[in-house]
């Protein structure tokens, strides 16, 4: 009998070992073609695509590979009688069909990019697809005792060569194959992220952030909460609703007033501004702007680029991401793909990432990563400013804070979204400094340059009267604060932070404004706003008004008054770059129709925007060159018509499609030149204001922002090799 009972547990022992065999042998071919084979053959077609080396890729793999042959032989244990040989051999079934569709039925649907994909396959295709996905599985089934005894034996077999067929094609391409990306491509100084264990100051600007709408979000996220010590000023007021009027009065305390240039305003500020003070007097100071501070004085500074996208980490975690529905679009059969295509956005890359080609996610990949990696080192006290692009339009979050897949209406709620989605980072960041023990030795300055387009609601009632984006946030935490957040009916300034934070510091200063601690809640106080009435013919209009008392009683403001922008510009030489915005030197040079200067450039405001360009009659033709960035929206402002006139006679047409950096030429003919001046119009008959277009609150129509011109003979250009 015990010689019957051992025979029994032998024949028992040996059915699962070989159930478990088959399952394993099943789970791994599927899971191999899945997170192996099928994304290393894609990254080898594709190797110069990817900054990212495959090795990098494979370790993102490496625990779902393994969980995925976990789950499969586990599932494949709970089938009772017969019935786990059915599930090998379905099982065994997607491991075929995943091979012959991503080896054999791989149909041209186009480049797979956001151009989309050509989906009218022929008729006969899709049918093919379903026929061979529905005979395959049903065959593996029925045939499932014939199938569970050969199936070990194929699935290695199929392992085995597609792994002698990879291992050639990595031969190939073995030079590029491990390539690894630049750990510090884009990536800003560690130094940057490094606070005082003693004494901090943490400035951070969002841009456009308005104060009664962070009330609402801050109550309704629970964030209040975490802003212990925090004094939120409920009538703070902006000084301009322009960011680069804005950081320049925060620095200063001093408001542009049109005694001296715009450009010489701005570099004062970045020269002689607080933080100067701070740089002298010992403070680490680390500058992450949205407009350049590189005039400054600074310890570490690092602009967000263009084309950042989070950490190395992230960076990897997403071209994995993407990698992986790359290779699961070849091996699903024609009905599904779309699922995973998901209009461009992908299935898998959708769950966590957003697209990269608008900078508030740029920005908020920035600042998660920034959080990551704050650290406590060195004893010096420490000064950092932050400033980040979101909220600021166009909107693009819906209410959970991810990505809507398309620019979204200059709706409140929609704005609300965007401050829900950058606030639920700020909240991490509170976090991160209590972990690290110098919560309580950071004083925090939580702020907008200037409020939104969207107009403040104050309890229920929509108020009209406000200047556009004069409720600009201002929050602080000083030193050593604790207790739940208070709100102060104190009548402060954007102007005011200068001469606060130093005080708070414990240093004597002239800076103007005074200390918001300071001021008195219960008493009027006299501010100042500025705005430009940009008229669509004829020069700049700069409006001051007076603000004395709250800024949401309509009693409290009066134009104060009128001041005429603009100087002569002075002779122009042949070769030379002139450049716009606040850094550069051709303010003078603008005619009619264009924006204040922002930092390296101007906007056009209307549908002709022109530059008076005074220079000495010329002997030769000239040529005419322009770098611009056209104002287009996909979908919604396709493309930007340029008509240019000099001295008005129409010496260039150019279409302009996509919002990138541009370097435009037009020939001026030598008779135009003849009176000493030649006059640029664009003639702009798409501009539009986002407002019109429904993705922003700007009254303005623009249609190009200009970075710089130079003018030059044929003969000088050939010579310069610029052509």
């Amino acid at each position: 009998m015990n010689e019957s009972m051992n025979k029994i547990e032998d024949r028992e022992g040996r059915s699962w070992a070989k159930r478990a065999w088959v399952l394993l042998s099943c789970a791994f071919l599927l899971a191999a073609n899945l997170f192996l084979f099928s994304p290393l053959n894609v990254y080898l077609g594709n190797v110069k695509e990817f900054e990212v080396g495959y090795f990098d890729i494979a370790r993102v793999y490496l625990f779902p590979f393994l969980f995925t042959i976990l789950f499969l032989v586990i599932l494949g244990f709970l089938f009772k009688g017969h019935g786990w040989e059915r599930y090998a051999s379905f099982l065994f079934g997607l491991g075929i069909l995943s091979w012959i569709q991503g080896s054999i039925l791989v149909w041209n649907y186009g480049v797979l990019d956001a151009r989309g994909i050509d989906w009218e396959l022929p008729g006969h295709f899709v049918w093919l697809d379903i026929f061979i996905w529905i005979a395959v599985l049903f065959l593996a089934v029925l045939g499932r005792k014939r199938i569970v005894r050969i199936v070990a034996l194929t699935c290695w077999t199929l392992v085995a060569l597609q792994t002698l067929s990879l291992v050639w094609q990595v031969n190939k391409v073995a030079g590029d194959f491990p390539q690894k990306m630049n750990p510090e491509q884009n990536q800003p100084p560690e130094a940057i992220f490094q606070y005082s264990p003693h004494r901090n100051i943490l400035h951070i600007i969002l841009d456009s952030l308005q104060t009664d709408v962070f009330l609402e979000v801050a109550q309704e996220t629970g964030l209040r909460k975490e802003m212990e010590g925090f004094v939120l000023f409920r009538g703070n007021a902006g000084v301009a609703p322009y960011t680069s009027f804005a950081i320049p009065a925060l620095f200063s305390g001093r408001l542009y007033d049109d005694t001296t240039s715009e450009h010489d305003y701005y570099l004062n500020a970045m020269k002689h501004g607080f933080q100067d003070r701070l740089y002298q007097e010992g403070y680490r100071v680390n500058i992450i702007p949205e407009i350049s501070m590189e005039n400054s004085r600074y310890t570490n500074y690092f602009y967000i680029p263009d084309d950042y996208r989070g950490s190395r980490s992230d960076i990897v975690r997403k071209k994995a991401a993407f990698l992986f529905d790359i290779a699961l679009f070849r091996q699903v059969p024609h009905l599904l793909k779309k699922r995973i295509y998901n209009q461009n956005k992908w299935f898998i890359t959708s769950w966590n990432y957003e697209p990269e080609d608008f900078r508030s996610i740029q920005q908020k990949a920035f600042f998660r990563n920034y959080i990551k990696n704050l650290n406590v080192h060195g004893d010096a006290p420490t000064y950092t400013f932050i400033h980040l692009w979101p909220p600021h339009p166009p909107y693009i979050m819906d209410k959970d804070g991810r990505f809507a897949g398309t620019v979204l209406r200059n709706t409140r709620d929609n704005y609300k979204n965007e401050v829900r989605a950058v606030l639920s980072l700020f909240e991490k960041l509170l976090k991160k400094l209590k972990r690290l023990g110098i919560y309580n030795e950071t004083e925090i300055i939580l702020q907008g340059d200037h409020g939104s387009g969207i107009k403040p609601v104050i309890d229920g009632i929509r108020l009209d009267f406000i200047p556009t984006r004069l409720a600009a946030l201002l929050a602080i935490k000083r030193r050593g604060e604790s207790g739940p957040m208070v709100i102060s009916k104190a009548q402060t300034s954007i102007s005011d932070i200068a001469r606060s934070v130093l005080d708070a510091e414990g240093f004597e200063s002239n800076f103007p404004g005074d200390s918001v601690f300071s001021i008195d809640p219960n008493k009027n106080r006299l501010r100042w706003f500025i705005a430009y009435n940009d008229a669509e013919e004829g020069q700049r209009v700069l409006i001051r008004f007076s603000i004395n008392g709250s800024i949401y009683k309509k009693a409290s403001y009066k134009e104060e008054h009128v001041l005429e922008a603009g100087t002569a510009p002075p002779k122009y030489q042949l070769g030379e770059v002139i450049k716009f915005g606040l850094k550069g030197n051709g303010e003078s040079f603008l005619d009619q129709g264009w924006s204040i200067p922002m930092d390296t450039y101007n906007w056009s405001t209307a549908t002709r925007s022109a530059l008076e360009i005074p220079l000495d009659p010329s002997s030769e033709d000239l040529i005419f060159t322009v770098t611009l960035i056209p104002n287009v929206y996909p979908g919604v402002l396709p493309r930007q018509r340029i008509g240019v006139l000099a001295n008005g006679q129409k010496v260039a047409d150019w279409i302009a499609d996509r919002m990138e950096g541009m370097r435009l030429t037009a020939s001026i003919p030598q008779v135009l030149t003849e009176s000493g001046h030649v006059k640029i119009t664009f003639q702009l008959p798409d501009a539009a204001s986002t407002k019109d277009l429904g993705v922003g609150a700007d009254i303005r129509k623009t249609a190009i922002a200009i970075f710089s011109f130079k003018l030059e003979t044929d003969k000088t250009q050939k010579r310069d090799g610029s052509r």
